[in-house]
Protein backbone atom coordinates (compact mmCIF):
# COMPACT_ATOMS: atom_id res chain seq x y z
CA UNK A 1 0.00 0.00 0.00
CA UNK A 2 1.28 3.56 -0.61
CA UNK A 3 2.53 5.65 2.08
CA UNK A 4 -0.21 8.27 2.26
CA UNK A 5 -2.61 5.87 1.85
CA UNK A 6 -1.64 3.91 4.74
CA UNK A 7 -0.85 6.96 7.07
CA UNK A 8 -4.96 7.82 5.85
CA UNK A 9 -5.89 4.32 6.96
CA UNK A 10 -4.61 4.72 10.03
CA UNK A 11 -5.71 8.31 10.71
CA UNK A 12 -9.08 7.04 9.94
CA UNK A 13 -8.70 3.57 12.09
CA UNK A 14 -7.21 5.00 14.83
CA UNK A 15 -9.78 8.63 14.70
CA UNK A 16 -7.06 10.77 14.95
CA UNK A 17 -8.75 13.73 13.46
CA UNK A 18 -12.61 14.65 12.43
CA UNK A 19 -13.65 17.08 9.65
CA UNK A 20 -13.83 20.11 10.23
CA UNK A 21 -10.42 20.03 12.71
CA UNK A 22 -7.93 22.73 12.65
CA UNK A 23 -4.51 20.74 13.05
CA UNK A 24 -1.15 22.19 14.19
CA UNK A 25 1.64 20.36 12.80
CA UNK A 26 5.06 20.19 14.29
CA UNK A 27 7.62 20.58 12.15
CA UNK A 28 11.15 20.90 13.16
CA UNK A 29 12.84 20.48 9.79
CA UNK A 30 13.93 17.19 9.79
CA UNK A 31 12.97 13.99 7.33
CA UNK A 32 10.19 13.05 9.86
CA UNK A 33 8.23 15.99 10.30
CA UNK A 34 8.53 16.95 6.47
CA UNK A 35 7.55 14.03 5.70
CA UNK A 36 4.13 14.41 8.32
CA UNK A 37 3.85 17.69 6.70
CA UNK A 38 3.72 16.77 2.92
CA UNK A 39 1.55 14.02 3.74
CA UNK A 40 -1.55 15.52 6.00
CA UNK A 41 -0.98 18.57 3.31
CA UNK A 42 -1.59 16.34 0.51
CA UNK A 43 -4.78 14.39 2.26
CA UNK A 44 -6.00 17.92 3.84
CA UNK A 45 -9.16 17.82 1.58
CA UNK A 46 -10.14 13.65 1.85
CA UNK A 47 -9.96 14.21 5.82
CA UNK A 48 -11.86 17.87 5.68
CA UNK A 49 -8.88 19.46 8.40
CA UNK A 50 -6.89 22.76 7.68
CA UNK A 51 -2.96 22.86 8.78
CA UNK A 52 -1.12 25.50 10.64
CA UNK A 53 2.43 24.62 10.66
CA UNK A 54 4.34 25.35 14.13
CA UNK A 55 8.11 25.67 14.29
CA UNK A 56 10.05 25.88 17.77
CA UNK A 57 13.67 27.17 17.68
CA UNK A 58 15.63 25.73 20.74
CA UNK A 59 18.37 27.87 19.25
CA UNK A 60 20.86 25.07 20.71
CA UNK A 61 22.59 24.64 17.42
CA UNK A 62 24.21 27.69 15.69
CA UNK A 63 22.75 26.58 12.47
CA UNK A 64 19.02 26.40 13.85
CA UNK A 65 17.91 29.30 11.75
CA UNK A 66 18.90 27.30 8.73
CA UNK A 67 16.07 24.85 10.11
CA UNK A 68 13.39 27.80 11.14
CA UNK A 69 13.93 29.31 7.13
CA UNK A 70 13.36 25.90 5.96
CA UNK A 71 9.88 25.20 7.29
CA UNK A 72 8.55 29.08 6.42
CA UNK A 73 9.94 28.31 3.30
CA UNK A 74 8.10 25.30 2.68
CA UNK A 75 4.86 26.75 4.81
CA UNK A 76 4.78 29.23 2.11
CA UNK A 77 5.51 27.23 -0.69
CA UNK A 78 2.24 25.16 0.62
CA UNK A 79 0.63 27.99 1.17
CA UNK A 80 -0.15 27.21 5.07
CA UNK A 81 -0.01 29.34 8.10
CA UNK A 82 3.03 29.24 9.69
CA UNK A 83 4.50 29.80 13.25
CA UNK A 84 7.79 29.75 15.38
CA UNK A 85 9.02 31.11 18.40
CA UNK A 86 12.80 31.01 19.74
CA UNK A 87 14.00 29.92 23.14
CA UNK A 88 14.20 32.83 25.75
CA UNK A 89 15.51 29.97 28.13
CA UNK A 90 19.64 28.89 28.13
CA UNK A 91 18.52 25.25 28.01
CA UNK A 92 22.56 24.22 28.42
CA UNK A 93 22.44 25.75 31.73
CA UNK A 94 19.34 24.37 32.85
CA UNK A 95 19.01 21.88 35.63
CA UNK A 96 17.55 18.05 34.57
CA UNK A 97 17.82 16.42 31.33
CA UNK A 98 18.05 18.75 28.26
CA UNK A 99 15.99 16.74 26.02
CA UNK A 100 13.05 16.73 28.67
CA UNK A 101 13.70 20.64 28.76
CA UNK A 102 13.46 20.90 25.47
CA UNK A 103 10.05 18.51 24.90
CA UNK A 104 8.39 21.28 27.34
CA UNK A 105 9.40 24.19 26.16
CA UNK A 106 8.39 22.83 22.39
CA UNK A 107 5.22 21.98 24.16
CA UNK A 108 4.38 25.25 25.88
CA UNK A 109 4.71 27.07 22.54
CA UNK A 110 2.09 24.14 20.47
CA UNK A 111 -0.06 24.96 23.84
CA UNK A 112 0.10 29.05 23.03
CA UNK A 113 -0.27 28.34 19.38
CA UNK A 114 -2.95 26.04 19.68
CA UNK A 115 -4.95 28.62 21.80
CA UNK A 116 -4.24 31.33 19.18
CA UNK A 117 -5.40 29.87 16.43
CA UNK A 118 -8.09 28.00 18.02
CA UNK A 119 -6.91 24.55 16.35
CA UNK A 120 -8.44 21.41 17.77
CA UNK A 121 -5.33 18.75 17.70
CA UNK A 122 -1.52 18.51 17.43
CA UNK A 123 0.07 16.34 15.00
CA UNK A 124 3.62 15.28 16.02
CA UNK A 125 6.10 12.91 13.56
CA UNK A 126 6.80 10.11 15.65
CA UNK A 127 7.59 7.05 13.17
CA UNK A 128 7.50 2.88 13.66
CA UNK A 129 11.41 3.42 14.76
CA UNK A 130 10.46 6.18 17.47
CA UNK A 131 8.21 3.81 18.99
CA UNK A 132 10.28 0.69 18.76
CA UNK A 133 13.41 2.83 20.65
CA UNK A 134 11.34 4.07 23.24
CA UNK A 135 10.08 0.82 23.89
CA UNK A 136 13.77 -0.45 24.14
CA UNK A 137 14.38 2.35 26.62
CA UNK A 138 12.03 1.79 28.77
CA UNK A 139 12.24 -1.74 29.02
CA UNK A 140 16.11 -0.92 29.60
CA UNK A 141 15.10 2.02 32.77
CA UNK A 142 12.66 -0.31 33.70
CA UNK A 143 8.84 0.65 33.40
CA UNK A 144 5.46 -1.02 34.08
CA UNK A 145 2.74 -1.69 32.12
CA UNK A 146 1.70 2.18 31.54
CA UNK A 147 5.07 3.12 30.56
CA UNK A 148 5.62 0.19 27.59
CA UNK A 149 3.12 1.44 25.78
CA UNK A 150 5.46 4.22 24.78
CA UNK A 151 4.30 5.90 22.10
CA UNK A 152 0.30 6.07 21.85
CA UNK A 153 -1.38 7.12 18.42
CA UNK A 154 -3.94 9.73 20.39
CA UNK A 155 -3.10 11.13 23.62
CA UNK A 156 -4.14 14.46 25.28
CA UNK A 157 -0.91 16.17 27.08
CA UNK A 158 -1.05 19.11 29.02
CA UNK A 159 -4.52 19.47 27.96
CA UNK A 160 -3.50 19.26 24.50
CA UNK A 161 -5.05 16.06 22.09
CA UNK A 162 -2.01 15.22 20.67
CA UNK A 163 -1.69 12.82 17.69
CA UNK A 164 1.10 10.74 16.07
CA UNK A 165 -0.37 9.86 12.60
CA UNK A 166 3.43 8.12 11.27
CA UNK A 167 3.34 4.91 13.92
CA UNK A 168 2.66 2.71 11.38
CA UNK A 169 5.12 4.15 9.00
CA UNK A 170 9.37 3.43 9.22
CA UNK A 171 11.78 6.07 8.70
CA UNK A 172 13.26 4.20 5.56
CA UNK A 173 9.26 4.51 4.00
CA UNK A 174 9.72 8.17 4.94
CA UNK A 175 13.13 8.28 3.65
CA UNK A 176 11.68 6.49 0.26
CA UNK A 177 8.82 9.30 -0.33
CA UNK A 178 10.73 12.26 0.18
CA UNK A 179 13.56 10.89 -2.45
CA UNK A 180 10.65 10.36 -4.56
CA UNK A 181 9.17 13.59 -3.81
CA UNK A 182 12.27 15.15 -4.46
CA UNK A 183 11.82 17.13 -0.96
CA UNK A 184 14.52 18.89 0.87
CA UNK A 185 14.78 18.42 4.53
CA UNK A 186 17.40 18.92 7.15
CA UNK A 187 19.10 16.98 10.18
CA UNK A 188 20.35 17.90 13.35
CA UNK A 189 23.61 17.28 13.68
CA UNK A 190 23.09 16.19 17.81
CA UNK A 191 20.82 12.90 16.28
CA UNK A 192 24.31 11.38 15.57
CA UNK A 193 25.84 12.74 19.30
CA UNK A 194 25.68 9.62 21.42
CA UNK A 195 25.76 11.99 24.82
CA UNK A 196 21.60 10.86 24.54
CA UNK A 197 20.56 8.05 25.65
CA UNK A 198 18.10 7.53 23.15
CA UNK A 199 20.82 8.27 20.05
CA UNK A 200 22.80 5.04 21.92
CA UNK A 201 19.99 3.16 21.68
CA UNK A 202 19.07 4.16 17.69
CA UNK A 203 22.97 4.27 16.93
CA UNK A 204 23.99 1.05 18.50
CA UNK A 205 21.79 -0.97 20.44
CA UNK A 206 19.06 -1.34 17.75
CA UNK A 207 21.72 -2.10 14.97
CA UNK A 208 23.34 -4.85 17.06
CA UNK A 209 19.73 -6.55 17.91
CA UNK A 210 19.27 -6.87 14.29
CA UNK A 211 22.03 -7.69 13.00
CA UNK A 212 22.61 -10.57 15.97
CA UNK A 213 19.37 -11.15 16.97
CA UNK A 214 16.07 -10.46 15.01
CA UNK A 215 16.33 -8.41 11.85
CA UNK A 216 12.69 -7.86 12.59
CA UNK A 217 13.26 -6.16 16.07
CA UNK A 218 11.26 -3.09 15.02
CA UNK A 219 8.32 -4.65 14.31
CA UNK A 220 8.57 -7.02 17.44
CA UNK A 221 9.41 -4.07 19.54
CA UNK A 222 5.95 -2.41 18.14
CA UNK A 223 3.83 -5.36 18.27
CA UNK A 224 4.94 -5.32 22.10
CA UNK A 225 4.13 -1.97 22.51
CA UNK A 226 0.40 -2.52 20.79
CA UNK A 227 -0.08 -5.97 22.26
CA UNK A 228 0.83 -3.93 25.70
CA UNK A 229 -1.84 -1.26 25.12
CA UNK A 230 -4.43 -3.47 24.91
CA UNK A 231 -3.71 -5.40 28.12
CA UNK A 232 -2.96 -2.42 29.91
CA UNK A 233 -6.94 -0.96 28.88
CA UNK A 234 -8.57 -4.41 29.55
CA UNK A 235 -7.00 -4.00 33.11
CA UNK A 236 -7.88 -0.53 33.70
CA UNK A 237 -11.66 -1.27 32.37
CA UNK A 238 -11.78 -4.32 34.31
CA UNK A 239 -10.77 -2.07 37.52
CA UNK A 240 -13.05 1.01 36.76
CA UNK A 241 -15.88 -1.88 36.69
CA UNK A 242 -14.82 -3.37 40.32
CA UNK A 243 -14.50 0.47 41.51
CA UNK A 244 -17.71 1.33 40.53
CA UNK A 245 -19.60 -1.92 41.57
CA UNK A 246 -18.07 -1.99 45.41
CA UNK A 247 -18.69 2.20 45.60
CA UNK A 248 -22.93 0.73 44.40
CA UNK A 249 -22.52 -1.39 46.98
CA UNK A 250 -21.29 0.39 49.51
CA UNK A 251 -23.77 3.06 48.63
CA UNK A 252 -26.57 0.85 49.18
CA UNK A 253 -25.49 -0.65 52.35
Amino acid sequence: MPIVLKIKSFIQKQHLCAKGNSVIVGVSGGSDSIGLLTILNELKHELGISLIVAHYNHQLRKDSKLDQALVQQYAEKLNLPFVTENSRKLLKNSKGSLEDLARQERFKFFKKASLRFNTHVIALAHTQDDLAETVLMRLIRGSGLYGLRAILPKRTIQGMPVIRPLLEISKKELLAYLKTQKIPFREDSTNRQKIYFRNLVRLELLPLLKKKYNPNIVGILTNFAHHTTTDYEYLEAQARTAYHRIKAQASSS
